[in-house]
């Protein structure tokens, strides 16, 4: 299952973000969201703004939203993923997508820090009328969830200003 999240829900996150969960034989990394929810898959609809190739098959993209920017990855092991972005990066122009993400602990180097790494599982090209769509209906889904989340979380700031600018409050 897919949770639908905003790039400033995913910046605000860090390593202490991350718990194990195990499922069966496996320890899975979750990530803890505000609300208390595990999630590990996400959905996000966005432009891409730029697009950076990192090594021979593996490649970078900035998608921007009205609630903030996100970075994901793509590589060999999402080959769909892979060749849209090299698409976009070969001809750039700002494209709409819809990205399903999958969040993966990566270690730094030298460090015992843990980051926050998303790939992208899927990516579509839509129209942007499907981003604005897209964007009020995750501004009442989450705002939504924090409501009944027991800590009471309100929306963050940009969404406040994107479900305003949307007519969704």
């Amino acid at each position: 299952m897919y949770t639908r999240i905003t790039p400033e829900e995913i910046n605000k996150l860090d390593q202490s973000n991350i718990e194990h969960v195990k499922k069966g034989d496996k320890n899975i990394s979750m990530l803890k969201l505000k609300t208390g929810e595990l999630a590990k898959r996400f959905v996000i609809a966005g432009t891409i703004t730029s697009v950076t190739k990192l090594g021979q098959d593996f490649y970078r993209a900035k998608i921007s939203t009205p609630a903030g920017n996100v970075y994901v990855t793509a590589g060999s092991y999402n080959p769909e993923s892979l060749e849209l972005m090299k698409e976009i990066e070969k001809n750039f122009e700002p494209t709409c997508v819809m990205a399903f993400i999958r969040f993966n602990p990566s270690p730094a180097k030298n460090s015992s820090k843990i980051y926050i790494s998303l790939g992208a599982e899927k990516m579509f090209v839509v129209e942007p009328h499907e981003i604005d769509n897209w964007m009020k209906d995750t501004i009442t889904k989450t705002d939504s969830r924090t409501e009944k989340s027991e800590l009471g979380i309100d929306m963050v700031p940009h969404m406040r200003k994107s479900a305003a600018e949307f007519g969704v409050i």
